[in-house]
């Protein structure tokens, strides 16, 4: 491919004629790319990318999103996702929506562990345009990403908050402003059967007890699992903290036992409950549980390895293609 720059300030000339349309992501006419209406051409002089406002993406646990204006990917003769079934809707606004789940619709993810954040991509596929039953443009491909964060050191997540279903909304071609996040959550249960939830806000536990407890995952996505690394108890009225699970180990002082090692929608606990020395009559404790998350596909990650938590080892797993989430609760005991 022929390319070759002239003066600052003029765009660079481009041979359209060496049989790839000159680099142009468009048009290439007289030596230079053009755009459509409602486009623009990018830095590069070469690739063209919708107009400031016309297009923008939303992530959220909940999916991903995009929508344009009609101008942009008119006269399309159809606008879907990569799995065509996946069609554009138009909004209140008379623009053209495409959303779908983190694994639907032909969605992809890729977790980049040196990076602390895993990709989630699809594309806008317009087809060829047609007016007057002739072709006017050509099929149209706009692929877009949203980046959820991979570390947290310090996210409280409440189970009854939606937190996780926030969009992170930016400007095609922009770069994403802050990560997004899935939705964990930690809830208690009255017995091991896991079907009847605790009510926190207005009973308590005696001293003694076995609590059955649980990290829920509010939005699975197919092909990630998770696991918990440590839960924290804490009493902040008098400053004192225990640690119920460290290293995926439960702590055998209090009789705590983990169900399962890694799931996809939720990793179940158990332990006796307690008080600390100097605790009140009836104190409220705090749960904080941090939950790493893993793709089920990779081997040696923190989510398929056992621990060795007979022998109190630390897990040696690699930590890659590994996030890191923290849910709290709090709950009353009762001496």
């Amino acid at each position: 491919m022929k390319l070759f720059a002239i003066c600052a300030g003029v765009a660079l000339a481009v041979d359209c004629n060496d049989g790839n349309n000159g680099g142009c992501s468009h048009s290439c006419k007289s030596g230079v790319c053009e755009c459509p209406t409602c486009w623009v051409l990018t830095d590069d002089d070469m690739t063209c990318q919708p107009e400031a406002g016309r297009a923008s993406i939303s992530c959220s646990s909940a999916g991903m999103s995009i929508s344009v204006e009609p101008c942009v990917v008119d006269p399309a003769s159809s606008i879907t996702l990569v799995d065509n079934t996946c069609a554009a809707v138009t909004d209140d606004d008379g623009n053209y929506k495409l959303a779908t789940a983190l694994d639907e619709c032909g969605t992809e993810y890729v977790v980049n562990a040196d990076q602390d954040n895993v990709v989630f991509s699809n594309k806008l596929i317009a087809g060829a345009g047609l007016r007057d039953g002739i072709i006017v443009s050509r099929p149209l491909a706009m692929a877009f990403e949203c980046e959820f964060s991979t570390y947290y050191e310090d996210v409280q997540l409440n189970y009854t908050a939606d937190a996780g279903l926030v969009d992170v909304s930016f400007d095609f071609g922009d770069e994403q402003p802050d990560a997004a996040f899935f939705s964990y959550g930690l809830e208690f249960y009255t017995d091991d059967s896991y079907d009847t939830v605790f009510d926190v806000e207005n009973d308590v536990v005696v001293v003694g007890n076995t609590i059955y407890a649980a990290i829920e995952n509010l939005v699975p996505v197919d092909g990630l699992v998770f696991t918990i690394e440590s839960c924290t108890i804490t009493d902040d009225s008098i400053g004192a903290e225990f640690a119920l699970i460290d290293g995926q180990c439960p702590n055998s002082i209090v009789s705590g036992a983990v169900d399962n090692l890694s799931d996809a929608e939720q990793v179940r606990f158990s332990f006796m409950s307690f008080l600390f020395p100097g605790s009140g009559e009836e104190s409220v404790l705090n749960f904080s549980c941090e939950v790493v998350v893993c793709d089920s596909s990779a081997a040696d990650t923190v989510c398929s390895t056992d621990p060795g938590c007979t022998a109190r080892k630390r897990r040696s797993a690699s930590a890659e293609e590994a996030y890191t989430f923290t849910a709290s609760k709090k709950v009353t005991f009762r001496k």
